[in-house]
């Protein structure tokens, strides 16, 4: 059994993120209008707000499917965290718990032993 989870956690946590990544990346292109309350003010007065939110979430889909199609490196690891880095400081609410959680697992999958054969 402890085999198995070792065999098969990298992978799983790598289909989570991004799912995770890939369903409000989607969502964020298809109905912009749910998150632009979460776009801060100082940021409405240069770009529009919709703008914003389709923008972050094309870049949330594209950095989803070099991960899942181990494109680019670590790339788009690193442009996912300093995304969610950047959402943590400007949005304060119920969403933090849920984008410290995906935080920490972009964080454990950059750090994971590339030694590991997934898959």
């Amino acid at each position: 059994m402890e085999t198995f989870i070792k065999k098969y956690s990298f992978v799983a946590g790598k289909i989570l993120i991004v799912g995770a990544f890939l369903y409000f990346g989607i969502h964020s292109i298809i109905d912009p209008n749910t998150y632009t309350s979460l776009v801060p003010d100082f940021i409405t007065t240069v770009v529009s707000s919709t703008l914003i939110v389709v923008i972050h979430g094309i870049i949330e889909v594209i950095c989803a499917l070099f991960i899942l199609f181990k494109l680019g490196g670590k790339w788009p690891y690193y442009v996912l965290i300093l995304a969610f880095i950047g959402v943590l400081i400007s949005v304060s609410g119920q969403t933090e718990v849920r984008d410290l959680a995906i935080l920490g697992g972009l964080l454990a999958l950059l750090s994971g032993n590339s030694n590991t054969k997934t898959p």
